[in-house]
């Protein structure tokens, strides 16, 4: 058997990266995450200026009847804890949860029926369900092997990434919450709940003190019902913005499965539109000889005395039709 240039390059290459052979891994949900993600970053650092600035202002304005020591705790402690919610944020954000990654001895040897489809050339995915070889199983969509002894191994349909001792994928920091306490991203996710009840209780515990201190107890009824107020009113916006944001999200999504039920495709892009001269441009491309003539049968009567700088990205496809593959000048 003969093998060209090309086909030789190629299974060197094979050979040398057989992890390139593989499929792409599946492409992320990255406008789900995006949208997830500005929800937990929005109400973290709200809730985080929310308490610094309220503790700080109001044992600030109260300093002159209340112990130095407590004045200065009160706000170590709340910028202690502002900072510590900021750095879990930062790591749910960018942290790896515990994301399988491809190697060769996770991905393999690979099962015969993968073996097949990219014999054959498939390599744009895999549309055949998870294969699972006694106690393991294969994942067709990130193409790894699932570690074993390392807990719940799950593939997470948003981030679209097998993910090692998982837990659930959060709603509101638009990630894969896993992993352990000493690895994964399971301890910022804990630590910012914990931070977040105990940063509150810090601001209600101070702001209550001075207040009783500087002002006495009638002050301190009156910031009672002030917040209780706050929260009564802020509370049903905040439901109803989440019922309008779930209603619209359900609606996009059925629209979407129907359109896929009944075989709609897809939207195509609007058509190219041609200047003149890059019209006249095209056409003389279509009249061009193709590869073997000698000249063309016919060319344009008139040339555009201004040529183009930039061709159009895309011919339409009346044109790109009748082009030849190869021009001779």
């Amino acid at each position: 058997m003969r093998l060209d240039d090309g086909s030789i390059e190629d299974g060197l290459c094979r050979l040398s990266d057989p992890l390139g052979s593989l499929p792409p891994m599946p492409n992320r949900d990255y406008h789900q995450r995006r949208k997830e993600g500005s929800y937990g970053a929005t109400l973290v650092i709200s809730l985080t200026t929310v308490f610094v600035t309220a503790t700080t202002s109001v044992v600030g304005v109260a300093s002159d009847e209340l112990p130095a020591a407590f004045v200065w705790t009160a706000i170590a402690a709340i910028w202690t804890e502002a900072i510590i919610a900021l750095v879990c944020l930062a790591g749910l954000m960018f942290g790896d949860p515990g994301e399988v990654k491809r190697s060769r001895e996770v991905c393999f040897p690979l099962p015969p029926v993968v073996e097949e489809k990219l014999a054959a050339g498939d390599t744009s995915s895999l549309d055949v369900p998870n294969i699972v070889d006694g106690d393991r199983s294969f994942c067709t969509r990130c193409n790894i092997w699932r570690p074993q002894g390392v807990g719940r191994v799950h593939h997470c349909r948003t981030c679209q990434r097998c993910v090692v001792h998982f837990d659930h994928h959060c709603g509101v920091f638009g990630r894969c919450i896993a992993g352990t306490w000493r690895q994964g991203n399971m301890l910022y996710f804990g630590l910012i709940i914990v931070t977040g009840y105990v940063a509150f209780f810090t601001m209600a515990g101070c702001c209550s003190a001075a207040l009783v201190m500087r002002w006495g107890w009638e002050a301190f009824g009156i910031g009672i019902g002030v917040g209780f107020a706050c929260c009564v009113c802020a509370s049903p916006m905040a439901i109803a913005i989440s019922l309008v944001q779930k209603h619209f999200e359900s609606k996009r999504r059925l629209l979407a499965t129907s359109a896929r039920d009944q075989g709609i495709p897809a939207p195509s892009p609007p058509p190219t539109v041609l200047t003149d001269a890059q019209a006249a441009v095209a056409r003389a491309l279509a009249l061009a000889p193709s590869a073997g003539s000698d000249a063309p049968s016919e060319m344009p009567s008139e040339m555009p005395s201004e040529m183009p700088s930039e061709m159009p990205s895309e011919i339409p496809a009346v044109l790109s039709e009748t082009t030849p593959t190869a021009v001779h000048t």
